[in-house]
């Protein structure tokens, strides 16, 4: 499974990401601007909510980051577990109302997005943007 995260975009060239990492053997929580487009480490995005959409909820940075503290970063012993957390992470957000649940559901979703970001390594290149999947 690819590394996965969430990104907040503030417009189409920088968001917020949240997303879980692990460092010195253990799983840390981290909140920090991300450059979207280019990119050299964002290879595959997918649009999970639209917040312009007529109806759609507005996610505000710091209730998106004081959310993801709640949830329980992986344990030290864990690996590979940052798509376990951000599918967490997204059915808090469809039971708290913030964002609608994926047809599919939130693991389904996750499943194809790892399946299709397989295929993206190549667009992790400075001549090309990260691949959008809406």
């Amino acid at each position: 499974m690819p590394h996965i995260g969430l990104i907040l975009a503030i417009d189409d060239k920088v968001g917020m990401l949240a997303h879980v990492k692990y460092t010195d053997n253990a799983w840390v929580y981290e909140y920090r601007k991300e450059r979207i487009m280019p990119s050299m480490t964002l290879t595959s995005l997918r649009l999970v909510h639209d917040s312009s959409k007529p109806g759609a909820a507005t996610i505000v940075s710091k209730e998106l980051d004081d959310f993801c503290k709640t949830i329980e970063v992986p344990s030290a012993s864990m690996s590979g577990q940052c798509g376990v957390w951000v599918a967490q992470v997204l059915q808090g957000l469809v039971d708290k109302g913030a964002i609608a649940a994926p047809a599919s559901g939130v693991e389904a979703l996750l499943s194809e997005f790892a399946t299709w970001a397989k295929g993206n390594r190549s667009f992790a290149t400075r001549s090309k943007y990260p691949n959008i999947k809406v």
